[in-house]
């Protein structure tokens, strides 16, 4: 109901599917559409209520059981949360789950698949891909009523393949994502990741990607992107001997507190964002100008044959960098870092590290 939205959401990006064939019946009361497996009836004029919009299996669709509007599932299989950070046991259930105390939402998303053989998707509210390819602060899906209903029965991995004819295709990894990958939190230096990788080497156990965790920076702030010279007096060295060894590497980042004044690459992304020099620039992850000169400006340099291969996105930090209107800050960080190798029109598969984004969070892998 409302505007009609075919737009490109977070959850959705593809809305023109084939039409299966059907039938409509309509009486002065009543429309009814059938297709093979589904017969839907509405009552003509009505808004939607349990009593006025209905769906029912066919004789052929036995395995599901009716569904009303409004109707909540009670055999839901429950699908995830943002984070377990902070707990020892948490429910999946969106109705009982919690917030983490004075932080955030845990952004917790239903299932596609049910006991009851439906599921619904509600679609409204997301934000929606503007011209200049990003998510805009104002361009919302504005219909009162976006639900897609999966009525797949017990026939769950289709309902899985289902909504990624709408939701957009699982990318394939680069290879090495398939290996053995280590990390610590722990304070490494270069001697450590070398003597690290040499104990993998003499026990004969495969090691195919270093993964550095946050103390790979600068300990200003919980936020860095500034080699720590203290534990790597040579960054490109320790890449080069890592890559030597046909090793990938990853490094942790926490993106909250923007881009500070001591950071090594402060003056260019101040140049490129027009922000004042010497100040701290703060998070903005709906300004599409920010974010790409974070990109290319900051971490470019950090990158490539003697730098990273992937980073991982080690978001802890509730909402900033957005409006409070309960948005996942997580899922924008996956799909810009997830696509910097298309804009960049680079011949490669991307990885990224990350927590879950959300509905539509599967075009960015990989989760942890």
């Amino acid at each position: 109901l409302g505007t009609f939205e075919d737009r490109a959401t977070l959850a959705v990006v593809h809305r023109a599917l084939p039409v299966p064939a059907f039938t409509v019946r309509e009486t002065d009361r009543y429309l009814t559409i059938s297709t093979q497996r589904l017969v839907l009836e509405y009552a003509k004029g009505k808004p939607f209520r349990r009593d006025t919009l209905l769906v029912v299996g066919t004789a052929a669709h036995t395995d599901l059981q009716p569904w009303t509007f409004g109707q909540q599932s009670r055999g839901n299989l429950l699908g995830t949360i943002r984070t377990l950070d902070g707990f020892d046991a948490v429910s999946l259930n969106c109705t009982q789950s919690p917030h983490i105390p004075d932080f955030e939402p845990l952004h917790c998303a239903w299932g596609l698949i049910s006991t009851e053989g439906w599921a619904v998707l509600e679609d409204h509210g997301r934000p929606i891909m503007d011209s200049v390819q990003w998510f805009s602060p104002v361009l919302r899906n504005l219909d009162q009523i976006d639900m897609y209903l999966f009525a797949h029965g017990r026939d769950y991995r289709q309902a899985l393949r289902d909504y990624t004819q709408i939701g957009g295709q699982i990318p394939l990894l680069p290879r090495y994502a398939s290996g053995s990958m280590f990390t610590r939190w722990y304070a490494f230096d270069a001697g450590d990741v070398r003597r690290t990788v040499d104990t993998f080497a003499s026990m004969a156990l495969p090691l195919d990607v270093f993964i550095f965790d946050m103390n790979w920076h600068t300990k200003n702030a919980w936020t860095g992107y500034t080699w720590d010279r203290r534990l790597f007096p040579d960054p490109s060295a320790i890449q080069r001997w890592l890559k030597a060894r046909g090793l990938r590497t990853g490094a942790n980042l926490h993106d909250a507190q923007g881009v500070n004044p001591w950071e090594a690459q402060a003056v260019a992304m101040a140049r490129a964002t027009g922000a004042p020099p010497g100040r701290a620039i703060p998070l903005d992850l709906l300004n599409a100008t920010y974010l790409r000169a974070l990109e290319d400006v900051v971490l470019r340099p950090l990158e490539g044959p003697t730098g990273m291969d992937f980073w991982w996105i080690d978001w802890q930090q509730g909402q900033q960098g957005l409006p409070g209107d309960g948005l996942n800050p997580t899922i924008l960080l996956n799909h810009l870092r997830a696509t910097d190798h298309t804009r960049r029109k680079q011949n490669e598969r991307a990885l990224i590290l990350s927590r879950w984004g959300g509905m539509g969070n599967h075009r960015y892998q990989v989760g942890f």
